[in-house]
């Protein structure tokens, strides 16, 4: 009987390139057809910081961080409620900003960063997209969305 899988950081950074972490994999290959989410880069930079607490001299943790979160302020449209959700490959946006849970995920991914001890350097912009994503935060309409936005907002 097999074991209960371990947690490596090999394979998740093995998802991860430039512009975020590729959605789907065939087991450890990363299936590049699938693109990009807010909600999996959102999780990425959560992970990154609970990766890197106590690692900070780890130059990939470094790394990936700063991408990820370009890749949320990229998401960002002021002009239109809510955010861009998924990207192909190919970084073009397959849909319009709109609310939904990958917005209420961003707002937990830019709290954490927020929050971060020690102060992170990416914590003032993070705050200031969040306050720029205020008025879309506020129009959230379901269950799931208001409780990741509640969880990015007591951080």
């Amino acid at each position: 009987m097999r074991g209960a899988p371990q947690i490596s950081p090999h394979h998740l950074l093995s998802l991860v390139d430039d512009v975020g972490i590729v959605q789907h994999a065939f087991g450890t290959i990363p299936n590049r057809l699938s693109g990009y989410c807010v909600d999996d880069v959102s999780r990425l930079v959560i992970t990154m910081l609970n990766l890197d607490h106590g690692e900070s001299d780890n130059p990939t943790y470094r790394r990936v961080l700063p991408s990820a979160l370009a890749f949320l302020f990229h998401a960002w449209d002021r002009e239109a409620p809510g955010l861009h959700n998924l990207m192909d490959y190919g970084r073009n946006w397959l849909d319009a900003p709109h609310t939904g849970d990958h917005l209420g995920r961003a707002a937990w991914a830019l709290g954490a960063v927020i929050a971060a001890e020690p102060v992170r350097p990416e914590a003032d912009p993070c705050l200031r997209l969040l306050t720029d994503m205020q008025p879309s935060l506020e129009g959230a309409a379901t269950p799931r969305e208001i409780a990741y936005i509640i969880i990015g907002l007591t951080r």
